[in-house]
């Protein structure tokens, strides 16, 4: 619904800038904007679980960052490869995305069924809290091994692991031979910390990134960021269906924060000489800082009466009131 939008919009304001600002040439600029095409889900779906949104909302948001990642990824490696062969195959970009998306998936899904029948068997051996992140270390290495997305297949992989034991006994064929086993609380707590450990890191690299020395190139960073959450209320307003309700369009319109796939994405067109201005990665770097810190303080904005809030909710007027909302409405 939203995600192609946003992608396209994003890429477009990153890329405009790169080539009219930043100098860079068509390609290279189209390489910028990619990288900053997607969103973050190490932001967003920690911020989601501790608001109260509804069930689509939330599955909008979570395979939308999912989902651009993805883009991201096989956009910027296929532009960089067009910037060293010297021509774009357009074709070749769209088959690469949608192969990537089923094959990936294909590979989570066949593992996640694995580990599930295995797992009641590794619970029967001493230490086996890390066997669940090893496995998925190992279809993830499947999965990139053969040229596809290893984040989506371990997507895929707890999406299976999580709702394999929830298919019905019923079941025809091989799968009604098995028992499939589910994780435990204290499985869910460690991948919890796992995934608390993992963000300090990603935003200890951010600030190494950073060169503040550059304030000139961070300030077109945040004059970027403004532009991509401006885009972003756009596309949420006439491409998200109109039975969301006023608060969770809010919401969705400010969760564009940009994360680890791009600013490890940032540092391949430099690695590989193809974009020789450091320039052009602080101003990566300072479009994923500002993203995140204006994605926090709009959402904080959002929960508490504020002009913001007002202005929001009058943009997307055209949505559905907030229950509370109205019934107080009507008692005015």
């Amino acid at each position: 619904m939203i995600t192609i939008p946003t992608f396209v919009l994003t890429m477009a304001a990153a890329g405009f800038f790169g080539y009219y600002i930043l100098g860079l040439n068509v390609m290279q600029s189209a390489i910028v904007g990619s990288i900053l095409g997607g969103t973050s889900s190490a932001v967003v779906v920690p911020i989601m679980k501790n608001l109260k949104i509804g069930n689509l909302p939330f599955t909008v948001l979570f395979m939308e960052s999912a989902i651009t990642d993805v883009l991201a990824i096989v956009v910027t490696f296929s532009l960089i490869n067009a910037l060293t062969i010297g021509h774009l195959k357009t074709g070749l970009i769209l088959g690469n995305i949608l192969s990537t998306l089923i094959v990936s998936t294909i590979f989570g899904v066949g593992g996640g069924a694995i580990w599930s029948v295995l797992l009641s068997k590794i619970r029967e051996f001493p230490n086996n809290l890390f066997s669940t992140v090893a496995f998925i270390f190992i279809v993830y290495g499947i999965t990139e091994f053969f040229g596809f997305n290893g984040a989506i297949s371990a997507l895929a992989f707890g999406i299976t692991l999580s709702n394999m034991h929830k298919m019905p006994e019923e079941t025809p064929g091989v799968l009604n031979k098995f028992t499939f086993a589910r994780l435990k609380s204290s499985e869910k707590l460690f991948f919890q910390e796992l995934v608390f450990l993992l963000k300090i890191f990603f935003f200890v690299y951010l600030g190494l990134s950073i060169n503040f020395s550059q304030l000139r190139n961070m300030m077109y960073g945040l004059l970027v960021t403004v532009v991509i959450f401006l885009f972003r209320m756009l596309v949420v307003k006439f491409f998200l269906p109109k039975k969301i309700n006023i608060r969770d369009a809010s919401t969705i319109a400010v969760m564009v924060p940009k994360g680890l796939a791009a600013a490890v994405l940032a540092t391949l067109p430099f690695e590989l000489g193809l974009i020789n201005d450091i320039a052009a990665q602080n101003f990566v770097y300072s479009v994923i800082l500002f993203s995140i810190v204006l994605n926090a303080l709009l959402i904080t904005f959002l929960e508490l009466p504020s002009p913001i809030k007002k202005f929001y909710y009058l943009f997307f007027s055209n949505f559905h009131k907030v229950p509370q909302e109205t019934e107080a409405s009507k008692k005015k």
